[in-house]
This record gives C-alpha cells, sequence and structure tokens, in this order.
C-alpha cells in the first residue's frame, strides 16, 4: 500500500511526506506502531460529508429539471433499439435512454453479467476516547494501516459519537445484498477492539454507535463504467469496491456523455465490462 501510493503522488506530482516509525510516533503519539512500519503522510487529504454531498447532487438535479423518485424500488427493466422500459413498484416509464447506477442491486438488474459482482459486508463503529483533545482533526490525521490482520482504517474526533473506525474489505463474499446480516455483532466489536489495542490504545472507550454498510465488488476491485454491451443505449456504473463515492462527480459526467452521446472524451477503457470476458 505505501508503495501504491508513493508512485501515485509522483505520478500525480502530489505532496506527500515520508515517516518512519519513529517520526510516526513523535507526529502523531496516539499511534503505536514498531519499527517495522512506515508512513506516508498526505496534508492536502481529506473526507467528504456523504449525506450532505448526495443532498447537493439530488438538490442540483432538481434545479435543473430532474424528477426524484425516491422509496420506489426497481423491479425490473428491458430496452430495444428505440426505447427502454423501466417498471418500478409504484408505475411503469419509458424513455429513450437509461442509466443504470443500482449499487449492490447492480448483479440483479445487469442479468446475464450478474457473476461479475460480488456484495460484502462491513462494519463502521465510532468508539469513545481517553482523551478527544488528542483526536481532534487539527492534531490526529485519517489514516488507513496496512497490518497483517488486513486494512484498517479511521478519522479524527468530529462528534460526541467519538472515533470512527472500520476494517477495509476482509469479509466474506457474498452474491447478494440479501445475504448481508444488517446486525451488529460482538465480532465486528472485537476484530475492531483487536487493532485499536495494539496500535491507537488510548481509543478504547465504549462503542457509541455502529452500521452496517455493503460493498459491492468486482473481480478486480476496479470500477465498471460503460454502456450495456446488447444495448447501446443504456449507460451503466457499478462495482465501486469501497472506493467510488470520492468519484461520483467525474462518474455522474463520464454516465451523462455516454447516456447523451454514446461516447466520452474520459478515459475509461480499464473500466470497460468486457475485460472481465
Amino acid at each position: 500500500m505505501i508503495a501504491g501510493v508513493r508512485a501515485s503522488a509522483e505520478q500525480h506530482h502530489l505532496p506527500v511526506e515520508p515517516l518512519s516509525a519513529a517520526g510516526l510516533r513523535r507526529r502523531f503519539p496516539a499511534f503505536r506502531f514498531d519499527d517495522n512500519h512506515v508512513g506516508v503522510l498526505e496534508r492536502s487529504a481529506g473526507f467528504l460529508y456523504v449525506e450532505d454531498c448526495v443532498q447537493a447532487h439530488a438538490c442540483e438535479a432538481v434545479r435543473l429539471g430532474a424528477t426524484i423518485h425516491d422509496n420506489e424500488p426497481v423491479v425490473s427493466w428491458q430496452a430495444n433499439e428505440r426505447e427502454v422500459i423501466v417498471q418500478t413498484t409504484a408505475e411503469r416509464y419509458t424513455a429513450a435512454r437509461l442509466v443504470l447506477t443500482a449499487g449492490p442491486w447492480s448483479g440483479q438488474l445487469l442479468a446475464s453479467h450478474r457473476a461479475f459482482l460480488r456484495v460484502m459486508r462491513q462494519v463502521v463503529q465510532w468508539f469513545g476516547t481517553r482523551d478527544d483533545s488528542l483526536f481532534r482533526r487539527d492534531v490526529f490525521p485519517l489514516y488507513i494501516a496496512d497490518t497483517p490482520h488486513g486494512h484498517f482504517y479511521g478519522f479524527p474526533v468530529l462528534n460526541a459519537n467519538g472515533a470512527k473506525m472500520a476494517r477495509h474489505y476482509g469479509a466474506p463474499e457474498l452474491t447478494a445484498p440479501s445475504e448481508i446480516d444488517r446486525s451488529i455483532n460482538p465480532e465486528d466489536e472485537e476484530t475492531a477492539r483487536a487493532f485499536l489495542r495494539e496500535h491507537l490504545p488510548m481509543i478504547d472507550g465504549p462503542c457509541r454507535r455502529a452500521a452496517v454498510c455493503i460493498y459491492t465488488l468486482t473481480p478486480d476491485r476496479h470500477f465498471i463504467i460503460d454502456l450495456h454491451p446488447d444495448h447501446p443505449n443504456v449507460a451503466l456504473a457499478a462495482g465501486f469496491s469501497g472506493h467510488g463515492f470520492k468519484f461520483a462527480s467525474v462518474v455522474g459526467e463520464i454516465l451523462a456523455d455516454l447516456a447523451e452521446h454514446g461516447r466520452t472524451d474520459l478515459p475509461i477503457g480499464m473500466f470497460r465490462l468486457g475485460r472481465f470476458g
């Protein structure tokens, strides 16, 4: 992971600072990593308030003339060379073109191509700390750590919930969202606390909040953004593999290009559905 960050930073001219284990401990005393570890600090990195971002996109879409039908699940869709037809639990819609962005349900809507997509249960948790002042956003960073037990990431303390953290990947791959256990179990907390005990022992307070989310995975963990192989009037985006939201704006631009013109000038070769055979 560190080598990949360094290579990406060099390719895209991003300022990063290498940190030895000692340097990491001096800069961020809350961390406990031994001399077998190194770090990379990117000061311009940050995070997104996801719900606010979604609301902003939706409000701007409505301002520009879109109509949003929320809480209306799609039952089926079909297409021919003249039109597309979408059946929901409430209505039947026809249009000239269709964009499919169904998240974990994309496998169900992509019919014969669903075999490329899997889903994975992911749990995020918020813990109390011994001293929140050590974990304020102006003194403690966002982080992701590559450990023998997997990748773990976390945030500074942003509100009364405490310090948010989770394991990235590491759970079984399943075939459909209906297989996801939405309850929180003791093993979820123990997995998180094992990492915290070893590397962030001052985050040892009660678990104040926990939530289950879903990753939709492709075999190579890269996105699918393409025209449907059987229907050139259907664009699709799926399989964002736990790291897609930050690209939502440019993915939207690509999908608009595909829907309006059947092509895009942006480089999406690595995201074509056909790469899976």
